[in-house]
């Protein structure tokens, strides 16, 4: 028998604004304590109350009373610097996890991440379009230094942005583009499935692509030495080798069935959902190439800047292009599209022709795989130049 424990406290702000009247703000935070018990035959029973142990710590709030001010007005600001209508959506979460069960190591395991979602409709278009931020601690220093400058960016290109064209069109996805894709591609089919098939050995990339998985990645959005099952990180697992699937991301479940070992990320969004395999930090082996030479190389194109709500079905990768830019003779036009959609098989990166030596991670860390929300599922990728990409209007 195996107990789960947590303890967590969250903090909620609803910021909106139409451009005229500025921004306003509703707050809310909440409290909880749960638990669930998995027996032998992996019957699970959810409970209430405490744990059946002292924690022995203290539970901050996700933000600090003295931070919760200047949160509001960087906000409210955001709101503000939007000519159109916006809505944002705050949210963080502390968390304090055990683990409990005969033969295991019992470390607790704090974690806080956080997120801003919500969407932008500038003047100029009827579609509002989605956006969002996630990662590790509480999001303060982000939102201050950082949301601001890419929000107005994204705002003042979407307003002079025209609607895309279905095509087929050589493209380069900037770090951000790219961490979509990788995220889909690549990541998911690394995560270990519900039945014993192995997936390692298939080609799933050109061989300028390698990949590994690191919970404990340097400014990672994910960061822990033991996963929800209590399996410990000892390095990062390789997973795909200049373009080969060579190994997969297993909880004890999944690798029992495949017959290996299990690596550090079985991971659940509450103590209250079972645990499965989710990528933590996955890293893409930067190349060589400036992103400018890469332009050049393309002369004729697409630069991807955003895409949003990746899908990968099995079968075909679908994400919305939030922004993207045309490229004539090497160069950015300024001329700018969107309200298109990538629409492209699963081995999409085997077109992958280089990679830039400018690796960044993902702004957005969100995933939902099986209706389970994490805020810090990171992808660290530089830019990547594709010969081919399927874009649909």
């Amino acid at each position: 028998m195996i107990a789960y424990f947590e303890r967590s406290r969250s903090r909620f702000i609803v910021s909106h604004g139409n451009g005229l009247s500025g921004g306003a703000n509703e707050s809310y935070e909440c409290e909880a304590e749960r638990g669930r018990i998995r027996d032998e035959d992996g019957r699970s029973y959810s409970l209430g109350g405490a744990p059946p142990r002292k924690w022995n710590c203290r539970m901050p709030p996700p933000v600090l009373e003295e931070e919760l001010p200047p949160l509001r007005r960087d906000l409210q600001n955001l709101c503000r610097s939007c000519d159109g209508g916006i809505q944002l959506h705050y949210s963080a979460l502390v968390s304090h996890r055990i683990t409990t069960g005969l033969g295991l190591e019992q470390p607790r395991r704090s974690f806080s991440a956080w997120a801003v979602t919500g969407w932008l409709c500038p003047p100029s278009h009827a579609n509002a379009f989605p956006i969002g931020w996630s990662g590790r601690g509480e999001g303060a220093s982000w939102i201050k230094n950082r949301a601001t400058l890419e929000l107005d960016l994204l705002n003042s290109s979407l307003e002079r942005a025209e609607a895309l064209q279905s095509d087929s069109v050589p493209a380069v996805l900037s770090p951000y583009a790219a961490a979509v894709i990788l995220h889909e591609a690549i990541g998911h089919r690394a995560e270990a499935g519900r039945s014993s098939r192995n997936a390692t050995g298939l080609v799933v990339a050109s061989e300028c692509i390698s990949v590994v998985d690191d919970p404990l990645a340097q400014d990672g959005p994910a960061s822990y030495e033991f996963d929800d099952e209590n399996i410990r990180s000892l390095g990062p697992t390789t997973v795909v080798l200049e373009g080969k699937l060579v190994g997969q991301l297993h909880s004890p479940k999944t690798a029992t069935l495949a017959g290996t070992l299990p690596t550090p990320n079985a991971r659940a969004a509450s103590c209250w959902d079972v645990p499965i395999p989710r990528m933590s930090n996955l890293i893409c082996v930067p190349g060589t190439v400036p992103e400018e030479e890469m332009l050049e190389r393309l002369w004729k194109g697409l630069y991807i800047h955003r895409l949003a709500n990746g899908i990968n079905n099995g079968r075909v990768i679908h994400a919305d292009i939030i922004l993207a830019e045309r490229i004539q003779s090497g160069k950015r036009t300024g001329r700018f599209v969107t309200a298109g959609r990538i629409r492209d098989e699963i081995n999409l990166l085997r077109r992958a022709v280089e990679l830039g030596n400018n690796p960044e991670f993902n702004s957005n860390a969100m995933c939902g795989r099986e209706n389970q929300l994490l805020f810090n599922v990171g992808v660290r990728s530089p830019s990547i130049r594709l010969s081919e990409l399927a874009v649909v209007a």
